[in-house]
């Protein structure tokens, strides 16, 4: 059964802070890309990632989703129609979260 992916761990990979959970993650996704690991990555999770780069981070939205874009591309991620759908609606809409 496929281990479900959080935020907090795509936003170490993304941002290298810290360091040593930034290592891990690119562990992790290594081994995803490389078919040695499963994952299953939900859409709010690429919602949260976006809106957090966007708000705590303050890198613009459709960079944001840009990035969260990239980083899926070569992970055998879900629907990939639908996770496109996803990154253009996050980067061109107001997220919030409560």
């Amino acid at each position: 059964m496929p281990g479900r992916i959080d935020a907090n761990v795509i936003l170490r990979y993304l941002t290298n802070e810290p360091a040593e959970q930034a290592e891990r993650s690119a562990r992790l996704f290594g081994a995803v890309a490389r078919g040695e690991r499963e994952v299953l990555l939900e859409d709010v999770v690429l919602a949260e990632v976006v809106w957090t780069l966007a708000s705590f981070y303050r890198m613009p939205r459709p960079i944001s989703a840009t990035r969260c874009c990239d980083f899926c591309r070569p992970m055998p991620f879900g629907q990939p129609t639908r996770m496109r759908f996803s990154w253009r609606w996050c980067s061109t809409r107001s997220v919030t979260s409560t």
